[in-house]
């Protein structure tokens, strides 16, 4: 019982990972335009740092779209797998008549 939870836990966890470097991506992208390129645009000024903003936020879109590919492809493939299963023993797609009906 211990281990199905842990195990549907960190299905869980994997499937909606992605969020996180994504949030990160976004947020630093944000972050770089409302810190250094506003500023810029109003009036000329050096930035306030230095640190790389753009590049950061792409590596975490990169791991993001990266993560939630193989997520996708994971599910995909997990989805593929059962739909051939129900196919091996149906040969159909029709529902069942439930018991009891007519």
């Amino acid at each position: 019982m211990l281990r199905q939870r842990l195990v549907g836990c960190l299905i869980a966890l994997a499937s909606v990972g992605w969020l996180v470097p994504m949030w990160l991506g976004l947020d630093t992208y944000l972050t770089f335009w409302k810190a250094e390129a506003y500023p810029l645009l109003l009036r000329v000024e050096q930035p306030l740092n230095s640190f790389p903003f753009l590049d950061f936020a792409s590596d975490c879109f990169a791991v993001a779209f990266l993560w939630l590919g193989v997520i996708g492809f994971a599910w995909s493939y997990a989805l593929s797998a059962w739909l051939a299963g129900v196919l091996r023993r149906d040969n159909s797609f029709e529902p069942k008549p439930l018991r009891g009906s007519a």
